[in-house]
C-alpha cells in the first residue's frame, strides 16, 4: 500500500477483528506505524486503547501531516485549491467486531462537526471517506442517508458494504448536490472521479470563473443565488480571451453555461480566414433566452494574438435570431481588443468578404453548437407563438363572420 501514493486512509470494522486476541490491537499498531500516508478516525475515540492512543494526534485541519499518524480531519492541496477530508467508521463496529476499549461516536452528529470545522476556516470543499456502506441499514447509518441529511459534504467515497457503483451517485437537494462513489471490495477495481474546482477570485467587486480547460459549467439553485445579481468575469483556457458578463439576472432553478472554441456551422470550413472564434452560451431549463442581459464584452489579449492581423478582419458576432453574422462594436482598451456583443452567442474575428457569404450559407442551415436544450427550448417557443396566432386569427375570423351576419341581417329588416 505504501507504493499507491495514498492521501489518506479510514479504518474499517475488519481492522479491529483482534482485538480480543491475546496480543489485542497490536497488528493493528504496527500496520499504522509502517505506513506512509495518515489515517483519519473523525467518529472514532483511541484514547483508552494502550497501543493505538499514542498515535492518535486528535488533530483537525491537519495540513503538514506525516504516515504512521491518525487525525480527526485533514486538509489537501489539489491545484492551488484547499480540499477538506474527514472519516467516518460505522458505529456497528462494536457490535460485528472486538475494538474493545475503542469507542465510536455518532456519525450524523460528528459529519456535522467535521464540516462546520471546515466551514469556519474557510474550506467549502469537503470529502468523507467513509466505512458506513452504501445503503445498509438505517439503524446503524449509510452513505445515502448521510448524503440526505447532511449540507456541506461535495463527496463521498464510500466502503463497507462492497458496492460498486458503475456511475457516481448524486443525492440532489435544496442546496449543493453530494455525489456517492464506491468502487466494490478487496481492492479488485480503481475508481475514478474527475470534479473540476473552480477558481472563483473576487476583482474589484466582479467575481472571475477562470474555467481552465473546461467547456461547460454545471451551476445549482444555490450556487445561482451566490451569483445572482453579480458581474461576473469568466477566463477561458490559457487566459487568452475573457468575458465580462453583466449582472446575470438567473431565476430560480438550475443553468449550464458553456464556453467553447469554434462556431456556428458555416464558419468552421473557412477557419483560414477567422480568428478567435469562442461562443459562449447559458441555458436555464424552462426560461426564455431573453430574460439574460442583452449585452456582453469579449476581450482579446494582445499577448496572444496578432493585432495587426486581427485589425485586418472583420468583429463579428452570430446573431441566432437573425442566423447571421452581425458587426461588433469594437476597440482597444489596456492593450486588449474588446467586442461587445449580443447574449448566447459565438464571436470573433472574420474576412469581411466571406461574412456575406457565410450569412447566405447559414440562412438555412441548422446551427450545430447550439445546445440541444436550447434548441428544444426554442421550438417549444416558436410552437407555442405558432398556438397563439392561429387562436388570434381564428377569433378575428369569428368576428368578421359575426359582424357579416349582422349587417346581412339590417339589410333585411
Amino acid at each position: 500500500m505504501n507504493l499507491l501514493d495514498i492521501d489518506a486512509m479510514i479504518f474499517g470494522n475488519h481492522e479491529f477483528d483482534l482485538g480480543s486476541s491475546a496480543e489485542e490491537h497490536k497488528a493493528l499498531a504496527d500496520f499504522v506505524e509502517g505506513a506512509n500516508f495518515p489515517f483519519i478516525g473523525t467518529n472514532i475515540d483511541f484514547s483508552k486503547d494502550p497501543l493505538l492512543s499514542s498515535l492518535e494526534t486528535n488533530q483537525s485541519l491537519a495540513e503538514d501531516t506525516k504516515g504512521g499518524a491518525i487525525y480527526n480531519s485533514i486538509v489537501l492541496n489539489v491545484d492551488g485549491e484547499e480540499v477538506g477530508v474527514f472519516g467516518l467508521t460505522t458505529e456497528d463496529t462494536e457490535n460485528i467486531s472486538s475494538p474493545i476499549s475503542i469507542n465510536f461516536k455518532n456519525y450524523q452528529e460528528t459529519a456535522e462537526q467535521a464540516v462546520a470545522e471546515f466551514n469556519e476556516a474557510g474550506i467549502n470543499k469537503v470529502i468523507a471517506l467513509t466505512h458506513l456502506g452504501y445503503d445498509s441499514a438505517e439503524d446503524v447509518g449509510n452513505d445515502i442517508l448521510l448524503a440526505e441529511n447532511t449540507e456541506g459534504i461535495d463527496i463521498i467515497v464510500g466502503g463497507h458494504s462492497h458496492t460498486q457503483l458503475e456511475e457516481p451517485v448524486l443525492i440532489d437537494k435544496e442546496s449543493a448536490p453530494t455525489v456517492i462513489v464506491q468502487a466494490g471490495e478487496y481492492g479488485e477495481n480503481l475508481g475514478t472521479l474527475e470534479r473540476d474546482i473552480l477558481a472563483l477570485v473576487e476583482d474589484k467587486g466582479t467575481l472571475q470563473i477562470n474555467m481552465g480547460e473546461m467547456q461547460a459549467l454545471f451551476l445549482t439553485e444555490n450556487q445561482l443565488s451566490q451569483i445572482r445579481n453579480r458581474n461576473i468575469s469568466v477566463i477561458l483556457a490559457k487566459e487568452d480571451v475573457l468575458w465580462t458578463i453583466p449582472p446575470a439576472n438567473f431565476v430560480p432553478g438550475e443553468a449550464i453555461l458553456r464556453f467553447y472554441e469554434g462556431a456556428p456551422i458555416g464558419v468552421e470550413r473557412h477557419q483560414d480566414s477567422s480568428k478567435g472564434i469562442y461562443t459562449i452560451s447559458i441555458y436555464q431549463k424552462g426560461t426564455r433566452h431573453d430574460s439574460y442581459p442583452s449585452l456582453m464584452k469579449v476581450s482579446y489579449d494582445a499577448e496572444h494574438f496578432n493585432m495587426d492581423e486581427l485589425l485586418s478582419l472583420r468583429p463579428c458576432y452570430w446573431d441566432k435570431k437573425e442566423r447571421k453574422w452581425l458587426h461588433a462594436h469594437s476597440e482597444i482598451e489596456n492593450g486588449r481588443f474588446v467586442l461587445e456583443t449580443k447574449h448566447t452567442t459565438a464571436v470573433g474575428f472574420l474576412d469581411p468578404e466571406l461574412v456575406a457569404v457565410n450569412t447566405k450559407d447559414n440562412s438555412t442551415q441548422k446551427d450545430e453548437n447550439i445546445p440541444e436544450e436550447e434548441i428544444k427550448e426554442e421550438t417549444k417557443q416558436t410552437m407555442y407563438k405558432g398556438i397563439i396566432a392561429g387562436v388570434v386569427l381564428f377569433v378575428l375570423l369569428l368576428l368578421g363572420i359575426g359582424l357579416f351576419i349582422r349587417k346581412n341581417n339590417k339589410k333585411r329588416e
